[in-house]
């Protein structure tokens, strides 16, 4: 928890958003000065540092920021793989959920190097794999199923990630992943295929 006071969370963002790592440097050394643990800190939406440097962070932001926080709060690499693998407190999303939603391999390769969950499931039972789906990107869910994701896992309410590809209007996921040979006669809890969620 943040014993600074309020923390200037646009500060941070537009840190993380900057081509520079100098401005990062800046805003992660008065936070530590100040006496709070950047592993800590999490917004009023539970987003950690780690979720910010997904979602606003340039290419390669989310390597540095880690190595950074090794270096100032010389964290073991234990206390870095528990703070990758937190999670929002709305969605219950790690990091590398956003990641995948996000397309960005290089915050996805980081993440699991340092210890991310890859079968993290989120509150509504959503796997990496169908947020992956929903990007109309193929990087994600190509790089996931080389990892052996598997493509036929269901969230909560029964939905696979073809389905989520296919509600989400992302065609070139559905292509992707119909490439694949799922099982495409699976039903979700409505009783609903992924033919009849493409003829809605």
């Amino acid at each position: 928890m943040c014993r600074s006071g309020k923390i200037d969370w646009e500060n941070i963002s537009n840190s993380l958003q900057s081509s520079q790592n100098a401005k990062l440097d800046v805003e992660l050394e008065y936070l530590k000065s100040h006496g709070d643990l950047l592993t800590q800190l999490v917004d009023q939406q539970g987003y950690t540092l780690i979720i910010h440097a997904v979602l606003q962070g340039q290419p390669g932001k989310v390597g540095y920021l880690i190595k950074k926080t090794i270096e100032l709060e010389k964290a073991s690499l234990d206390t870095i793989k528990e703070w990758v693998r937190k999670r929002d407190t709305e969605e219950g999303f790690s990091a590398l959920h956003y990641a995948a939603y996000k397309s960005n391999l290089d915050a996805c390769a980081t993440l699991l190097r340092y210890g991310a969950d890859i079968d993290a499931i989120s509150t509504y039972g959503l796997s990496i794999l169908h947020v992956a789906s929903q990007t109309n990107s193929a990087a994600p869910l190509y790089f996931f199923k080389e990892l052996g994701v598997d493509i036929n896992l269901r969230d909560k309410s029964g939905t696979t990630a073809l389905q989520w590809a296919i509600f989400s209007s992302a065609e070139i996921s559905a292509a992707y992943l119909l490439a694949w040979n799922p099982k495409v006669d699976e039903q979700n809890d409505q009783g609903q295929t992924a033919l009849h969620t493409a003829v809605k």
